[in-house]
């Protein structure tokens, strides 16, 4: 009868902890998805941002209207922010940390001033 109680109680014990373990997966998990959509919905705001200052640069370009820079600064400032939010959710990736330097790479060279405007 003893031993049917301890095997009992062993046997709870042993679900126990693989419950348990099963269940630390599961937060680990859910949190990895969390920061994923996290960088992910930035993303988005980054993509959406840019569109919108490269909108805003070709009402410029066509129209010389200056409301057109103050429309193209904000979006550049907001697509910063964003940028910036999105290095502090990855400075502990290496990897994503170099595609984050590639982004900000082409950041620079895909909006010119409207300055370097080209003439056709």
């Amino acid at each position: 009868m003893l031993a049917a109680l301890i095997a009992v109680v062993i046997t709870l014990g042993l679900l126990a902890s693989v419950a348990w373990y099963g269940y630390t997966k599961l937060v680990a998990a859910t949190d990895l998805v969390e920061h994923t959509n996290a960088v992910l919905i930035t993303l988005e705001e980054v993509t959406s941002d840019m569109a919108q200052a490269e909108a805003a640069q070709r009402g410029y370009f066509l129209l010389r209207t200056p409301n057109f820079l103050n429309e193209r600064e904000q979006a550049l400032d907001a697509a910063r922010a964003s940028i910036q939010i999105i290095e502090q959710f990855t400075a502990d990736k290496l990897v994503q940390s170099r595609r984050i330097d590639l982004l900000k790479d082409f950041w620079h060279s895909a909006l010119p001033q409207p300055s370097q405007r080209r003439e056709f």
